[in-house]
C-alpha cells in the first residue's frame, strides 16, 4: 500500500529543513565577515610594501669625505705632530681643509718626506691627529651644534664616522682611537693586522664626560669631578682620582707610568691614583689646544705649548722635578708661532711646529728645520 503525504505535510518539511541549513550558515558567515573586517583593518593601519625583517645589523655611516687629494691652498695655522722611532708625521689644517705629510728618517739621520695627501670636509675641521707613519687620522668636524669624529686611513680606503661625539683620542703610536659622547659612552676601535677597525663600546662610568685620553696600557677620562683610569677595555677595571681643581681642562694625557697629567691654564698637575699628586705652576699663558700638552714615551718628560715657546718638566721617581721642586725645570724661549710638538725619543730631539715650518730641536737648539714639502702619495679612496 503506497502511503499518502499531504501536501502541506511536505511543505512544512521542507521548510523545516531550509532554517536548519541556514541556522547553521549563519555562524560561518558571522566568522567569514570578522576576519574581513579584521584583515581590512590590518591593510589600513600597516605599511603597505613593507615586510618583517630581522633586526638590522650595524653598518657604519656614510664617509663624510667628500674630495679626497683636492687642492688645498693659503695658510694652515693649525697643526699637530706625532713621532715614533724613525717616523714622523705632520697634519695641518684650516676650516674644511686639512693637508698631511709622513717623513722618515735615512741611515745618517736626515728626514725626508715620503709621503702626503689632502682632503676636503664637508665641515670645518676643529683638530686633527695623525699616526706617527702617516697612514691613520682622527679628524673632528663641527656639523651646526653636533660634532663628527672621523678615524681613518690616509689613502682614503676606510673611514669610520661617530656623529654627536664631542670627546675623542688618538694613541701615541696612531694605532688606536676612542671616541665618546656626552652621556658618557665610549667607543674604543683597534687596529688589527689587515688594517680593518675592531670597535668596542664602554658603558658610561659618568654622563659628564669632559676629555679623553689614550695610552698603551688604558684609557683616561675626566668627567666634572674625577679622573677616571681604565685599565683594559673588555671587563675595564676603573680606577678614579678626584681632582683638586676644578679649572677647565686644557689637555689630557695618560702616561706609562699609569698616572695622569691634566694641563689647566697655571699648572700641570701629576695624579697617581692612589691618592697622591704633584703640581707644577706655570707663569706663562698656555695654548688652549687639546695637544698643548706632550709626553715622551720613554723618558720621564713632559712639555707645554705656549704661544711663544715650551717649558720642559722632568719627572724622577726620586723627586717631583729636578732641579727646582714645583717649578719648571727649563723653557725654550723665543720660538714664534709654536703650533704643536712631539717628543722624538730614540733620537732625544723634540719636533716643533711653528710658522715658519718644522724644526727638530735638541737642548733647545735647532738642528735641522725639515724640507718644506708637502708630497701627494697616488691612491684613491674605495668608497667607502
Amino acid at each position: 500500500m503506497t502511503s499518502f503525504i499531504p501536501p502541506s505535510f511536505e511543505k512544512e518539511k521542507r521548510k523545516e529543513k531550509e532554517k536548519r541549513a541556514n541556522q547553521s550558515i549563519w555562524p560561518l558567515a558571522w566568522l567569514m565577515a570578522a576576519l574581513a573586517i579584521s584583515g581590512a583593518i590590518t591593510f589600513f593601519t600597516t605599511p603597505q610594501g613593507v615586510r618583517p625583517t630581522p633586526t638590522p645589523t650595524w653598518t657604519p655611516p656614510t664617509p663624510a669625505v667628500v674630495a679626497f687629494n683636492a687642492p688645498v691652498e693659503g695658510a694652515f695655522p693649525q697643526s699637530s705632530v706625532s713621532a715614533q722611532q724613525d717616523w714622523l708625521a705632520q697634519v695641518a689644517w684650516h676650516e674644511r681643509d686639512l693637508r698631511w705629510r709622513a717623513f722618515r728618517a735615512d741611515e745618517n739621520g736626515q728626514w725626508l718626506p715620503v709621503s702626503g695627501g689632502t682632503f676636503e670636509f664637508p665641515h670645518p675641521i676643529t683638530r686633527a691627529d695623525i699616526s706617527p707613519d702617516g697612514q691613520w687620522l682622527l679628524v673632528m668636524l663641527a656639523d651646526g651644534s653636533q660634532s663628527q669624529a672621523l678615524f681613518m686611513r690616509t689613502d682614503g680606503m676606510l673611514t669610520q664616522v661617530d656623529t654627536n661625539t664631542p670627546h675623542a683620542a688618538l694613541s701615541l703610536d696612531g694605532k688606536r682611537a676612542v671616541v665618546g659622547d656626552a652621556a658618557g659612552k665610549i667607543t674604543f676601535y683597534s687596529i688589527t693586522e689587515s688594517g680593518a677597525l675592531i670597535a668596542e663600546v664602554i658603558l658610561p662610568q659618568s654622563a659628564g664626560l669632559q676629555a679623553l685620553a689614550l695610552q698603551e696600557g688604558g684609557l683616561i677620562m675626566r668627567d666634572g669631578r674625577n679622573l677616571m683610569r681604565y685599565d683594559n677595555f673588555r671587563s675595564a677595571s676603573v680606577t678614579a682620582a678626584p681632582l683638586i681643581s676644578a679649572d677647565q681642562t686644557l689637555s689630557l694625557l695618560l702616561l706609562p707610568s699609569g698616572e695622569a697629567a691634566v694641563l689647566t691654564a697655571s699648572a700641570v698637575t701629576i695624579y697617581d691614583f692612589q691618592g697622591g699628586y704633584r703640581r707644577y705652576e706655570l707663569g706663562r699663558l698656555v695654548q688652549t689646544q687639546h695637544n698643548a700638552l706632550i709626553a715622551s714615551r720613554t723618558a720621564s718628560r713632559l712639555a707645554v705649548l705656549h704661544p711663544d715657546g715650551l717649558t720642559l718638566i722632568r719627572i724622577d721617581d726620586s723627586s717631583p722635578l729636578t732641579p727646582d721642586a714645583n717649578q719648571a725645570a727649563l723653557s725654550f724661549w723665543p720660538i714664534e708661532g709654536v703650533q704643536s710638538a712631539a717628543f722624538v725619543d730614540d733620537t732625544n730631539l723634540l719636533a716643533v711646529s711653528t710658522e715658519g715650518g718644522l724644526h727638530l730641536l735638541r737642548d733647545g737648539q735647532i738642528v735641522q728645520t725639515l724640507p718644506n714639502e708637502w708630497p701627494i702619495t697616488a691612491s684613491a679612496p674605495s668608497g667607502r
